[in-house]
């Protein structure tokens, strides 16, 4: 740790305007202030210790899915497939009578919105029909255990960059589906009444795999059921004088939601090379696969922070601020396909599966989630721009006697965000969710790469309160 103690008054007070700008930073304002001596401010910088874990599962509760196989020069291999449910409605009717009482074709509907890879390669993406129950969560898993008995319906081969520019797929698939369906709301209507009753009864999910081609990776975001048939409709001619007998066609869909459970399966290589510890890099990789934890050790806090007696009064160490940047470094042209993610969550690594499953942003609990700034690509690194309540608060709740008992244990991790707009016209998080497309940094560890730079201010206490004039 290195330690500057600045005595000039010019410090103190941009120091304290500084501090009136951020409501991250103290809540020490003009009616506060030392009653003895003036307000000391320091500014220190603290060695991380950081180490690259493996995530072995992902919560998610978006419908985004991927789809496809891709190896990388410095990664390795990703392969990439998904369980999806499809919503019941209740009261399900066709809306309109099907022409002869059939079901003209079946479609499995892939929405995109771009790839990882070489977008001219042809792939095959292969439907099953799922049998088996499935569970009930949204962590991604090994899905061969619910593949038992599961039938292929269909496939399709493509390419990712296909020549209308329309980024979908229509996959053929088995007609009995969408017969079985039209059967069902006919005679059963009950098996529309409950999700429960339309999985036991109708279908249970699909199984979208890429079967066959290596090279590209969809980033699918809606999957849907689509049955077309044709029916009858009264019309009139084309000189609108005389009715007129058509036949038209539309189409019934049944979409996979957010409401619903989807289970993903991510499977990638090199996980245990790129874990080994090193001193000069740790990795951040996504869909799931590695993220980064940062330890900040009690010693270090505890020798500039904690509480020191000076003549019956109690001093004290307030941190009015405190930043954070992890550097990238940017692998050489050609040594891979990945981008860093946009996004890095860091939070306190205890926190990290609630975090997740309750829905929580940034906002939830400002005193202890951070968001990174969009990553920079000219400064290849990612900011944290003032994380003082992080260390305050911890040090609060730690603190026995003038011993610190718990190291600082932070994780950092890729995330997606969505926003929504303001009154004003500005930009704040709707939801953080783990980043579910490929990516990849690599974040420099060596010597003094990796620290948290801290302003913070002596004061005086007596009798368990501030001291004021």
């Amino acid at each position: 740790m290195k330690k500057i103690t600045a005595l000039i008054g010019s410090l103190l007070i941009g120091l304290l305007l500084f501090t009136g700008c951020n409501d991250r930073l103290s809540t020490v304002g003009s009616g506060v202030r030392p009653a003895d001596d003036a307000l000391v401010p320091e500014v220190d910088s603290f060695d991380l210790h950081a180490k690259t874990i493996k995530i072995d599962s992902v919560y998610d509760r978006s419908t985004y899915a991927l789809l496809g196989h891709f190896s990388d020069a410095t990664y390795g291999e990703y392969r990439a497939s998904y369980i999806c449910r499809l919503q019941s409605a209740p009261g399900f009717k066709f809306t309109h009578e099907p022409y002869k009482g059939q079901i003209k074709n079946t479609y499995v509907r892939l929405r995109y919105t771009s790839w990882v890879g070489d977008s001219t390669i042809l792939s095959k993406a292969t439907v099953f029909e799922v049998k088996r129950a499935l569970p009930q969560n949204r962590y991604s898993r090994d899905l061969t255990p619910y593949l038992e008995g599961a039938k292929q319906i269909g496939f399709l081969s493509y390419r990712a960059a296909n020549a209308k520019g329309n980024h979908e797929l229509m996959i053929p698939v088995n007609n009995e589906i969408g017969e079985r369906i039209y059967k069902a709301s006919k005679e059963s209507p009950q098996y529309f009444e409950s999700q429960k009753s339309f999985e036991e009864n109708l279908l249970r999910g699909l199984f979208i795999e890429s079967s066959t081609g290596s090279g590209c990776m969809l980033s699918v975001y809606n999957t849907e059921l689509v049955i077309e048939y044709d029916y009858e409709h009264m019309g009139k001619t084309a000189d609108k004088k005389t009715d007129s007998l058509q036949i038209l066609t539309n189409s019934e869909v049944f979409t996979a939601t957010s409401l619903l459970y989807m289970h993903r399966q991510f499977e990638t290589s090199r996980i245990d090379e790129l874990l080994k510890p090193s001193d000069k890099f740790g990795y951040l990789t996504s869909p799931q696969g590695l993220a980064l934890t940062l330890t900040l050790k009690a010693e270090d806090l505890q020798k500039s922070f904690l509480t020191k007696e000076s003549k019956g009064a109690t001093q004290r160490k307030l941190i009015n601020g405190a930043t954070l940047s992890l550097a990238v470094d940017v692998p050489p042209s050609g040594a891979t396909i990945l981008q860093p993610p946009a996004y890095l969550l860091l939070l306190p690594k205890d926190s990290l599966v609630s975090f997740f499953e309750e829905g929580k942003t940034e906002l939830s609990s400002p005193r202890s989630f951070f968001l990174s700034s969009i990553y920079s690509v000219s400064k290849r690194e990612y900011s944290f721009n003032n994380i003082s309540t992080l260390l305050n608060d911890h040090l609060a709740k730690h603190n026995e006697k003038g011993i610190l008992k718990k190291d600082l244990e932070l994780i950092a991790i890729p995330v997606s965000r969505e926003t929504t707009s303001t009154h004003g016209g500005g930009k704040i998080t709707a939801r953080l969710n783990n980043y579910i497309y490929p990516s990849a940094a690599r974040v420099q560890l060596h010597k003094g790469s990796l620290t948290i730079k801290t302003i913070s201010t002596l004061y005086k206490e007596k009798g368990g309160a501030l001291a004021s004039k």
